[in-house]
């Protein structure tokens, strides 16, 4: 949703899915596999068509075998 012309606010997810086991050393590590879902609200900030700001926040929905709890994530973008 466009709040003023160059800052967009909406609702962000993420989803990842591990398909296989973890293997160390040979050995497969049964039932391993990460999956992540999660949900937060996020910001996206053009001040100019060469310069894009992102702002993510996730709260996690399912989480199993991975790292747990809120991220957050700040990202830019620069076009030469």
């Amino acid at each position: 949703m466009r709040v003023l012309p160059a800052l967009n606010v909406g609702l962000n997810s993420y989803y990842f899915q591990q398909i296989q086991d973890n293997t160390a050393n040979g050995v497969t590590n049964p039932k391993s596999e990460t999956n992540n879902f999660s949900l937060g609200p996020g910001v996206i900030y053009q001040p100019d068509v060469s310069n894009t700001f992102f702002v993510n926040a996730y709260l996690p929905v399912i989480e199993r075998s991975t790292t747990q709890g809120f991220h957050l994530v700040f990202r830019r973008t620069h076009v030469f």
